[in-house]
Order: structure tokens, then C-alpha cells, then sequence
């Protein structure tokens, strides 16, 4: 599955095995990758359109920077004030050390309407990039609505590593309605600082401030050798209050991980329907991590892992150096204070450390721990985990509770602790399935030990409970049984007839009384109504 040989576009050809990125009828990735500068190039007929070239933007170095951010920021201004397209002829637009000019200044009071404008280029030939010493998203979009982006490819050049890294998108101050269809991105860098990566991210939402707007967001993008693909900042505080629709659909590949969610402890109590409003659907291919969330509350990620690369190789970033130093595991899902969310996990992370390390995180000054929770994790993944395949870490509380966990056999054992009856946990692990005080409304139905004919019931009926036998089975005869009792090796020692005559293997057979009677045992007919008394006696005798 590596992009490592040829081209971004000669890649896309060949990766129609993971067919087409697109949603509904759009066109497959690679056909995209293969227009000519004439074709499509207006996405709808009712707008006008104007090629960078018309302001003087000439791609590949043919102007100064300083003309071609002159020339790009003349065509943004003119799209705003005029509602047409801009296209991307293809070619290389990098303007140094300064993002694209879609953005607004610090300090605006509200989002900016950029009239539906559509920036789309030829795929992966229609580049946008920075060079700089320390670090420049390529796109910034900061505090802005109605705007459109298809068909492009995002690069980023940092001469050094003391600053900051440089992101493909970066989202901050606010949006709504975005979209970012078929966006590549390739070793946008990162710089690695004491506990983190800084930058690097295809696609980062940084709109973690009280007083972002936030809305919609759609992307569909392709990461390659990208410290991160999708990233998100979140606030749990604000987070309940805000109408947040943010779909993703992602490939990453050779990343150090693919989505990482996360937020800062909260201040104040976090409600416990708290959702960010967050939906991804990613293909995960020879990264070191897949999911990496911490604080997440409310999200939707259905992930495939895709594993054709030696652990060693995952925890290498493209200049051939680890990632992160002090942060070599090798695992598809770490989740921290993970609250309402669900999460699919499917596919083979080969050699690895963990495939999932479940936890609790220091919630925050209000709440008294932070455990994973509420959630519910569906886990089929191939692959030897050399360190654990299931790893709880509950350092700020417990692990996980109250949760739907499902996982394969193949996936590996089920810590012992989720079990407990305190966590609260529904595991199904294989063909098995662990319950906590479980409620069955209705009939309880067993079947035979073949799993087909029906072999009995249990139901409440006017209150109490009722064990029937199934007429299907067995035709109910007075001698037939309705429920045994058994002990070890299966011998009944107890039950009950049709008839309502008891087993027990109590009995002394062949013995007289001896002694008073002590006691009487009331016995009930089949209408609960009185028949009489059962002698007990002080002892018994064998009889001779």
C-alpha cells in the first residue's frame, strides 16, 4: 500500500484498490487527479469563474514572492466582491513565509461570508505552499463561512526546527459551512518539542475559545507522511452550547497518527451528554497511532487499519528519526476520559505494543475523575501485540465503565477489571457475553443445545415467574420434567415434574421414623390452596 515510489498522482492510480474517496456519484479520486487544464473546470454553471493567472498569480517560481502574494491576494479580493470561482491552473503557488490570504485579521467580531466562493484546482498538480524558517499553515481559515475548497494539494517547506511547524489547514476563530473535498497533503513538517508535535496536521479545528462560532465542516482529504492527519482542539465547557457538524473522511498513511482528538481539563462541571459534534470515517495505513484521544466526549469514528510495515518502521517519520522520542508505542486506539462515543475498529495493525490502551484522565477542577465512559467500542483487529493487547491505565480513576465493549477473539483477552460488576460493563468477547445486572423484558428463551429448536421459556406472568417447558420438545407428560438442578458432573440432585411433584436427592429410602414428630410441612395443590401436612420427625431408622 506505500505512495513511497512516484508521484503523488501516479500514487492515486494505484491505490483504486481503496476505491473512491468520494461520497454519492462524485468521481473517483484518480480521474480527478487526471483533468487537463480545460476540463471541469468550472464546478457549477451558474458561477463565474477566473483563473489565478488572470491576476498575474504564475505558478512554479515565475514571479517574485512578493508578486505572486500580490497577484493571489488581488484574486481573493475579487472573488469576494464579485461571488466567482478562482481555479488553480496547476503548477506550484508558494508564497513564502505567510499563509493564503482566506482568512481575517485577529480581532473581528464575527465570521466573515465569503459568498460561496469554490478555490479548486487539477488534484494533486494544482499545489499551494509555504516556505519558511518557523513554521506557516498553508491554509489558515480563520474565522470564516461559505467557503469551498476541491481538488488541491498542500505543501509546506520549514527550513529549520526551533519554531513552529507548519499545518495544511488550520481552522481557527471560527467557521461554517466549509467544505474541503479531495485536498492531498504530503510531509507537511512538524517539529518535535519536550512532549509533543508541533504542527504538521492535514487538517487541525482549533476553535476551542468561548467565543468561536462554530457550525459546519466537511472534509475529505488524503494524508501521507504527516505527523497527524485530522487533529481537533476541543472545549469541554463551551462545547455543550455549541451547534457543532463536523464530518471527516480521511486516508492517512505513514503518519504518527492518523486522528488525535483532545481537550484541556475543564474548569466547570461537564454535562454528561456533552457532544463536539464530530463524525469521522478514516483509513488508517502503516501509522504508529490510529486514534489518539484524550478528554473526547461525543464522537463517531469508524476506523480501518491497514498494516503492511514492521513496527519499526511506523515509529520513523519521513526523515528516517523517531516521531517523538520518549513515545515509541505502537497502538490503533489510546483513549482517556472517552464519554459518549462510538467507535469501530476493524483490520490488522501487525507488530505492535498495544491494539488498545484504555484509561481515565484528570477531568478537571470540577469533577472528581475522568473515566472513559458512556461509550460504546467494537473491536475486530488482527495483529501481536508484544506489550498487552488490552491495556487499562486508570491512574486518575477507574479504566472503563458503563460501556458497550465488543471485541473479537482475535483481538485478544479481556482485562479482568472490565469485568468487575462495580465497572458495569455488556462485553461480548468472541461468542461470549459478560452482563452486569441485566433486565429482560419479555420471554427468556432457551434453545436446544444446538442452538436451533426452542427448549423452554422463562416469562412473568401476573407477577411471578413462570418456567414452561416447550410443547415442540417434549410432549408435557406428568413424569416429563420442567426444571432440574444439577451439580458437579451434571447429576441432578433436584426438580420439579409436570405434575408438580418434587425431585430430590435427599431422600432416605428404606427408613422408618423414630422419635416425635417436631415439625409439619404445609403442602399446596396446583390451585395454591392448602392439602395438608407433611410429618417431620427427630430422626429416622433404617428399616431391617
Amino acid at each position: 500500500m506505500s505512495l513511497r515510489d512516484g508521484t503523488f498522482r501516479e500514487a492515486v492510480d494505484r491505490r483504486r484498490a481503496l476505491g473512491t474517496l468520494a461520497l454519492g456519484g462524485m468521481a473517483p479520486v484518480a480521474a480527478l487527479a487526471r483533468q487537463a487544464d480545460g476540463e471541469s473546470r468550472q464546478p457549477s454553471s451558474s458561477r463565474r469563474v477566473r483563473s489565478f493567472v488572470d491576476f498575474g498569480a504564475l505558478p512554479d517560481g515565475a514571479t517574485s514572492v512578493a508578486a505572486l502574494r500580490s497577484a493571489i491576494n488581488a484574486a481573493w479580493l475579487s472573488a469576494l466582491a464579485n461571488g466567482h470561482d478562482l481555479y488553480h491552473p496547476g503548477g506550484v503557488y508558494d508564497i513564502g513565509d505567510a499563509s493564503f490570504p482566506w482568512r481575517q485579521d485577529a480581532g473581528v467580531a464575527g465570521l466573515l461570508d465569503c459568498r460561496n466562493v469554490t478555490i479548486f484546482g487539477n488534484g494533486p498538480n494544482s499545489v499551494f505552499q509555504t516556505t519558511s524558517d518557523d513554521g506557516a499553515d498553508v491554509f489558515q481559515l480563520r474565522a470564516v463561512r461559505n467557503l469551498h475548497f476541491r481538488n488541491l494539494c498542500l505543501k509546506a517547506v520549514l527550513n529549520g526546527d526551533r519554531g513552529s511547524g507548519s499545518n495544511g489547514v488550520s481552522v481557527t476563530g471560527g467557521y461554517d459551512n466549509i467544505t474541503l473535498l479531495d485536498i492531498w497533503c504530503e510531509a507537511l513538517p512538524a517539529v518535535a518539542k519536550a512532549d509533543h508535535l508541533d504542527g504538521g496536521k492535514a487538517l487541525t479545528i482549533q476553535c476551542d475559545r468561548a467565543a468561536d462560532q462554530t457550525g459546519f465542516l466537511k472534509a475529505r482529504m488524503f494524508a501521507r507522511n504527516c505527523a497527524f492527519g485530522f487533529g481537533l482542539d476541543a472545549n469541554l465547557a463551551t462545547q455543550a452550547r455549541a451547534k457543532t457538524a463536523v464530518d471527516i473522511d480521511l486516508v492517512a498513511e505513514d503518519c504518527f497518527a492518523a486522528v488525535v482528538v483532545s481537550a484541556l481539563p475543564s474548569g466547570v462541571a461537564v454535562p454528561s451528554g456533552t457532544d463536539i459534534g464530530l463524525s469521522i470515517k478514516v483509513q488508517s495505513i502503516n501509522c504508529q497511532k490510529d486514534l489518539w484521544l484524550a478528554r473526547a466526549h461525543g464522537l463517531t469514528i469508524d476506523c480501518r487499519v491497514i498494516t503492511s510495515k514492521p513496527a519499526g518502521d511506523r515509529r520513523r517519520g519521513p526523515s528516517g528519526e523517531p516521531w517523538l522520542a520518549g513515545e515509541g508505542r505502537v497502538e490503533a486506539l489510546v483513549g482517556a476520559y472517552v464519554r459518549n462515543t462510538r467507535i469501530t475498529l476493524s483490520g490488522d495493525k501487525g507488530e505492535c505494543d498495544h491494539k488498545l490502551r484504555i484509561g481515565s484522565a484528570a477531568a478537571g477542577a470540577a469533577e472528581t475523575y475522568g473515566t472513559t465512559s458512556a461509550s460504546e467500542i467494537v473491536v475486530d483487529l488482527a495483529g501481536t501485540a508484544a506489550k498487552g493487547a488490552i491495556v487499562l491505565e486508570d491512574d486518575h480513576g477507574p479504566a472503563l465503565t458503563h460501556s458497550i465493549l465488543v471485541i473479537s477473539a482475535v483481538t485478544g483477552d479481556i482485562p479482568a477489571a472490565l469485568q468487575s460488576p462495580a465497572a458495569d460493563n455488556l462485553i461480548v468477547h468472541g461468542a461470549q457475553a459478560h452482563l452486569c445486572n441485566p433486565t429482560v423484558a419479555g420471554v427468556l428463551t432457551l434453545s436446544d443445545g444446538a442452538g436451533r429448536g426452542l427448549a423452554g421459556e422463562m416469562r412473568t406472568t401476573n407477577g411471578t415467574i413462570d418456567l414452561r417447558r416447550a410443547s415442540s420438545t417434549a410432549r408435557s407428560t406428568p413424569d416429563q420434567l420442567i426444571a432440574t438442578f444439577s451439580g458437579d458432573g451434571g447429576r441432578v440432585v433436584a426438580g420439579i415434574r409436570v405434575d408438580g411433584a418434587p425431585l430430590s436427592a435427599s431422600i432416605l429410602r428404606n427408613a422408618r421414623p423414630d422419635g416425635d414428630i417436631v415439625a409439619v410441612r404445609p403442602e399446596y395443590g396446583s390451585d395454591n390452596q392448602l392439602v395438608g401436612y407433611v410429618p417431620v420427625y427427630a430422626g429416622y431408622k433404617r428399616a431391617r
